[in-house]
């Protein structure tokens, strides 16, 4: 049997591998901070949302609370109103007792 000796050389690949090693490296260095910018801009999106709604809620239920404000202010004037109108005729009638006179205003005093 021959005996067959070869020598080879493989510097050249474990550079190689080194290098590459170096690009994997780098790679998921940049995976990590790219990771790390979504995960960020997905906090500020729903940060944004959140805001947002909040600020919708309140609109809202300041809208009713100025709609319901309207109304009672409206039924207080139209109450104010007929209390001011019964104050005149109840002026008028006391007015007339004072004096023993008929109210000509109305049809009869109960």
């Amino acid at each position: 049997m021959a005996d067959i000796s070869i020598q080879v050389d493989t510097n050249p690949m474990a550079e190689k591998v080194g290098t590459v090693a170096g690009h994997v490296n780098q790679t998921t260095m940049a995976v990590v901070t790219m990771q790390t910018a979504v995960i960020a801009a997905e906090q500020e999106a729903a940060n944004n949302v959140c805001v947002n709604v909040n600020r919708g809620f309140f609109t809202l239920i300041r809208s009713q609370i100025s709609q319901k404000i309207a109304q009672k202010r409206s039924e207080i004037d139209s109450l104010l109103l007929s209390l001011n109108q019964q104050r005149k005729q109840f002026l008028i009638v006391a007015c007339c007792m004072s004096t023993k006179k008929q109210p000509t205003t109305f049809r009869s005093v109960s």
